[in-house]
């Protein structure tokens, strides 16, 4: 389980290169991580900008510019980073992705 340090280290991190970016297209690759994903996970992410990020407890939050909050959490994984099987694909543009993998499926995503 990732510490608040390595958590913090994530978003700090993210932030400078996901802030005030488009997610142009969310490719889902499992129906479910730790829980089952939101309903439309990957079409209701596709087309919003991500407003800010910041770090509750372990969760890092995607504050999206619809007004709901991705909720996300490392799980065992421990990183938010391109690995060779990779669960969930968000495009920022044709070359900016963020690849999300829970090799344990001990991650989870929501909405809030």
């Amino acid at each position: 389980m990732p510490e608040l340090p390595e958590v913090e280290t994530v978003c700090r991190g993210l932030r400078p290169k996901l802030e005030g970016q488009k997610l142009e297209r969310v490719i889902q690759r499992r129906e479910n991580l730790r829980f089952p994903l939101p309903k439309d996970f990957a079409a209701r992410l596709t087309g919003r900008t991500v407003e800010r990020i910041e770090r509750r407890a372990k969760y890092m939050l995607l504050h999206l510019d619809d007004g709901w909050t991705l909720l996300g959490h490392l799980g065992m994984s421990k990183a938010s980073h391109p690995p060779p099987a990779n669960t969930i694909t968000s495009n920022f543009g044709p070359e900016r992705a963020l690849r999300s993998a829970i090799m344990t499926r001990g991650g989870s995503a929501s909405w809030t």
